[in-house]
This record gives C-alpha cells, sequence and structure tokens, in this order.
C-alpha cells in the first residue's frame, strides 16, 4: 500500500510538474500567436464543423486577450448556411469587436 502511494505520489508530481510547464509554454506561444494575428483578416474555409470551425472559435478567443492591440477578423465559408449562421454568432459572442463574415460556397 505505501509504495502504491508513494508511486502515484510520484507520478502526480511529474505530471502536476509537466502540466505547469506546458501550460507556460502554450501561454508564451498565444501571446506571439495573438500578436501575429492582431488587426489581421483571416479567411477559413471549412469554417461550419471540425478544425474550421475550432479555429475560427479560438481566433476569437486570441482576438480578446491582452497580447492583441486589435480585434482579428474572420470570414468563415463552408457549404452549410445555417452552420456558418452558428458558428459566427458564437464568435461573436466572444469577441463583439472583431468583424465576422459569412460566406457560403
Amino acid at each position: 500500500m505505501c509504495l502504491v502511494l508513494d508511486v502515484m505520489h510520484i507520478f502526480r508530481t511529474l505530471v502536476l510538474d509537466s502540466s505547469k510547464w506546458i501550460l507556460s509554454l502554450v501561454s508564451s506561444r498565444k501571446a506571439t500567436l495573438a500578436k501575429y494575428y492582431s488587426g489581421k483578416t483571416v479567411l477559413i474555409t471549412g469554417a461550419s464543423s471540425g478544425l474550421g470551425k475550432e479555429f475560427a472559435l479560438q481566433l476569437m478567443r486570441l482576438s480578446v486577450s491582452e497580447s492583441t492591440t486589435s480585434p482579428i477578423n474572420i470570414i468563415l465559408s463552408a457549404r452549410s448556411q445555417q452552420s456558418l449562421d452558428q458558428v459566427a454568432r458564437a464568435c461573436r459572442e466572444l469577441s463583439s469587436a472583431s468583424k465576422v463574415v459569412v460566406i457560403p460556397l
């Protein structure tokens, strides 16, 4: 029993330490990405679902971060008008200062 607790303690320590390192790496990378995309307009194809949708939402989260000097604008494109409208609504809720344009193709 004591051995299991020691192994669990070591495992927890390793996981927590590595997760702190990963979070610090991600947060510094996030600031770099926010500065890069700040004030730019990004065209996202396939934005109605999957990776395109997630990329749009992540850009809107970056747009409201403290590292962004001006909003990130996005153009969402996909075949499904209804799905694009839902993604656009979610993007506008995340960042009201950003322009979100929907182009169904």
